[in-house]
């Protein structure tokens, strides 16, 4: 949101009297608005375990252009398709931060990979044209072994 629109907002005390779902409801039709919406992400990223799935996400989230998930855990990773699937699409949808069309919307699940369910989850519920980062490893290396 740009900065002289929210300084309206606050002169015009538009939040004051609300309650709090409905100050969420009034920030979510703003940014829409403004060409902003939650929308279900264009690249998630899975991976094994200690496979650098955190500091990709690090560096791939710098780009002014890339949106970041809204985390569930300190990991910040959402857990949708392994933990939290019983709450259906709209709570994932929640879980994005709003971006425009010209932006893409980015979450981080390395445990996807691992998980049963997920895949067949994601084929339902995901548009075609998402893209998946998987980050493996070698194991000799991270074990310091030689496979000799």
């Amino acid at each position: 949101m740009s900065s002289s629109l929210w300084s309206l907002v606050k002169e015009l005390n538009l939040f004051q009297n609300l309650t709090l779902p409905s100050k969420w409801k009034a920030l979510k039709d703003m940014l829409n608005l403004c060409g902003y919406e939650q929308r279900l992400p264009d690249v998630i990223n899975i991976g094994v375990k200690k496979s650098g799935t955190s500091m990709f996400q690090a560096l791939f989230i710098k780009h002014p252009q890339i949106v970041n998930s809204l985390a569930t855990d300190v990991a910040g990773e959402v857990h949708f398709f392994d933990r939290n699937y019983h709450k259906g699409i709209g709570y994932y949808r929640s879980r994005m931060m709003f971006a425009s069309s010209e932006m893409l919307s980015f979450e981080k699940t390395p445990n996807y990979f691992r998980t049963k369910d997920a895949p067949s989850n994601m084929v339902k519920d995901l548009q075609d044209h998402v893209k998946f980062i998987l980050l493996v490893k070698d194991l000799f290396l991270s074990l310091n072994m030689s496979p000799s």
